[in-house]
């Protein structure tokens, strides 16, 4: 069984960029769409564009 490393430094500045650009981009379906669960609508909040 080989040993998990954790992430480096750049491997989470390309996650949290990730998480920025799918969250800007299913931002306005989660607020909008009245087909998503009311506690969906915020999955997005804590995530900031600092783009």
């Amino acid at each position: 069984m080989q040993k998990q490393q954790l992430p480096t430094s750049t491997e989470n500045q390309d996650l949290d960029e990730l998480l920025v650009r799918g969250c800007n981009w299913v931002r306005d379906y989660l607020e909008n769409n009245p087909e998503v669960n009311e506690s969906d609508r915020t999955l997005c909040n804590d995530i900031i564009d600092n783009g």
